[in-house]
């Protein structure tokens, strides 16, 4: 999906049947993981679950921050939590995604509530640093001097890229 500002926002909530179940209430903590309206960060990977079985990996680019809209229809003030998954999506766009929206005198609210969300994600990213693909560079490798039978190293099969693991940049 592509980066939700205000005009989108408003056209996205337009299009629900019933925009007030995407109302958010709150954080709340459990099992299967923190859970805000009806997206789920896991609690054991850097992981999200969305309402409708959307799921995807998050990465060191991924954040909750919040967006103002006009409230269709009436046009009142609110915010949307906007999930940042990746800074270019598929499409060529930020992949973003709804979590949903309070009006707009809950600002205080939405804040602490994605605060504390962006804190968890960040320590699932440092619990997965060394495991994560963005740590990896992909390259080919450079043909060598001929070795011995005995000495050659196994082949990568064809297609199929070989993997250094690399420091983040800082």
């Amino acid at each position: 999906m592509p980066q939700l500002d205000a005009e989108r926002l408003t056209r996205l909530i337009a299009a629900f049947i019933d925009p007030a179940r995407l109302r958010l209430e709150g954080v709340s903590v459990g099992p299967s993981g923190h859970r805000l309206g009806g997206f789920l960060l896991d609690p054991d990977a850097p992981r999200f679950t969305a309402t409708g079985g959307q799921s995807g990996a998050l990465t060191r680019a991924s954040w909750f921050r919040r967006e103002a809209f006009a409230m269709p229809p009436s046009g009142a003030p609110a915010l949307a939590a906007v999930l940042h998954v990746a800074d270019v999506g598929e499409d060529g766009e930020p992949d973003e995604r709804l979590v949903g929206w309070v009006p707009a005198a809950q600002e205080e609210d939405l804040v602490a509530w994605l605060a504390a969300l962006n804190g968890e994600l960040v320590e699932l990213l440092e619990a997965r640093r060394d495991h994560t693909p963005e740590r990896a560079e992909f390259h080919d490798a450079a043909e060598g001097p001929s070795l011995p039978g005995f000495l050659t190293p196994p082949t990568t099969p064809p297609g199929r890229p070989r993997l250094r693991l690399v420091e983040p940049p800082e």
